[in-house]
């Protein structure tokens, strides 16, 4: 049963269709159903139980049309000739009743009024008031015949179209048909108002559904777009880093590049200083160099020396050696750890400019440390407070330019180790070519001392002959 309801109900009805369109199908579907059985079957059976055989075939074409109008919908998608069957067609058959009673002299009575009237109102059901034009001109076309029953006869020479000479019409007025008249049209009365009124509550409810769909997508909007703007801030922030870090990342490789050109130190040192003053936008910097003067002994007399500075004036520095813990930069060196200064006392540095001097907002003085051991300081002031990549950078820097004094330093002591290895082995070299050159000449000695006995020997043995000839003949 439920199949069958539902096939009548969405018979016609697409998903294309819009929603109001398609409730108006559905209750069309139902008024058919309504008005072909319910009334037509119904008062077509009445009519030839009480013997009004003679227009029986009113309320049967009223079956016949109203009752296939889901069908029309279905299967022929006539969707307006639907309607207007429904809204005019069973007006139109109480009519003719009305107008043949009238024709033959028979006062229309009120049940027949009362079906009719009832019957006029269908229109509000199959129209929807977007579809203003066709509800208007249906209702017009119902109230105008609804009007004209009375005058017909008058206005218009009508032959009888039923014969109900044979008609008992004190069942219209007392009987079965004027209960039955009144009980249909009470019901198409107020079914019809309670559609009208359920379609009004269907619509506020709908209004009131789209109403709270609507604030609950403004606010879901609003968290959208709060969260849209959470993304983009993240996106911007996470941007804005990126950038830092490239920019850093920038400064870091131009740094290392300085460091790996094949220069003297101290230009190296003083590009390197000057790179970073202006990388940094700083307008002063200065670089010292741990010195250790005993190797074997990190911590034993080390002090700090000037190697390079960047727009420092002679003042500054007149002293070019720090002891360790002497002044902010021996303070550094002591403790390992950066010094970040935005008060910066009156007289402890100016920048100077050609327009004169003035005190810096900032100073920053970092440790230069690798392989936790302080091989410099890293001095430097400006006009404006360092950001967190500068201080990034800055630390980096510190890190690589340790790195590179502490190789260098390492370089040197190998070199000279290597030099000093080279002399003695050159030394030694010269000592092994003396002492060979000894050892040759005193060979040369020793042969020479042989020979010189040998012949010493030979001259005593032949002395000795001699002698022993001339010792001879005297005996």
């Amino acid at each position: 049963m439920k199949k069958i309801i539902h096939f009548i109900q969405k018979s016609g009805v697409e998903d294309s269709q819009p929603d109001w369109f398609k409730r108006r199908l559905e209750i069309l579907n139902f008024v058919g159903i309504f008005t072909g059985l319910g009334v037509g079957f119904g008062f077509s059976v009445l009519f030839l139980a009480v013997g009004y055989d003679t227009g029986v075939h009113l309320p049967a074409i009223g079956f016949f049309t109203s009752t296939p109008t889901f069908l029309y919908n279905r299967y022929l998608k006539a969707y307006k000739f639907a309607k207007l069957q429904t809204g005019s067609g069973p007006f139109i058959l109480v009519s003719i009743l009305l107008v043949n009673m009238a024709v033959q002299g028979r006062e229309p009575y009120t049940a027949y009024y009362v079906v009719a009237f009832a019957f006029s109102l269908l229109p509000f059901l199959v129209w929807d008031p977007r579809e203003s034009r066709m509800l208007i001109a249906n209702l017009s076309f119902n109230a105008l015949g609804l009007l004209m029953i009375p005058a017909s006869v008058e206005l218009f020479d009508f032959e009888p179209y039923i014969d109900m000479s044979t008609w008992d019409l004190t069942l219209s007025t007392t009987g079965v048909i004027l209960y039955l008249s009144i009980v249909f049209s009470l019901i198409a009365s107020y079914a019809t108002l309670f559609l009208l009124v359920n379609f009004n509550y269907v619509a506020e409810t709908k209004n009131q559904t789209l109403l709270q769909e609507a604030k609950e997508n403004a606010k879901q909007i609003a968290e959208n777009e709060k969260e849209l703007q959470g993304n983009l801030t993240q996106i911007k922030k996470s941007q804005e880093e990126e950038k830092e870090r490239q920019w850093i990342n920038d400064g870091i490789t131009e740094l290392t590049s300085i460091l790996r050109k094949t220069q003297s130190s101290q230009e190296t040192f003083d590009e390197m200083v000057s790179f970073i003053v202006n990388y940094s936008a700083s307008n002063q910097g200065a670089l010292f160099e741990t010195v250790r003067p005993d190797e074997m002994d990190y911590n034993k007399d080390v002090f700090l020396e000037l190697r390079s500075t960047y727009a420092y004036g002679r003042k500054k520095f007149v002293k070019r050696q720090i002891s360790e813990g002497e002044g902010l930069v021996g303070q550094v060196f002591l403790e390992k750890e950066p010094f970040y200064m935005t008060e910066v006392p009156e007289k402890y540095v100016n920048i100077t400019s050609g327009l004169g001097e003035a005190r810096p907002r900032a100073v920053f003085i970092a440790p230069l440390i690798d392989n936790d051991e302080v091989e410099g300081i890293l001095e430097l002031a400006s006009f404006k407070v360092f950001g967190s990549r500068e201080k990034e950078f800055l630390k980096q820097s510190t890190e690589i330019i340790a790195a590179h004094i502490r190789n260098t330093r390492v370089n040197e002591r190998t070199r000279l180790l290597l030099e000093q290895s080279q002399q003695q082995a050159e030394e030694m070299k010269a000592q092994e070519e003396e002492m060979r050159q000894n050892a040759e000449e005193m060979q040369a000695t020793q042969e020479e001392m042989h020979r010189k006995e040998r012949e010493y020997l030979q001259r005593i043995q032949h002395l000795e002959s001699q002698l022993e000839s001339v010792q001879q003949p005297q005996g």
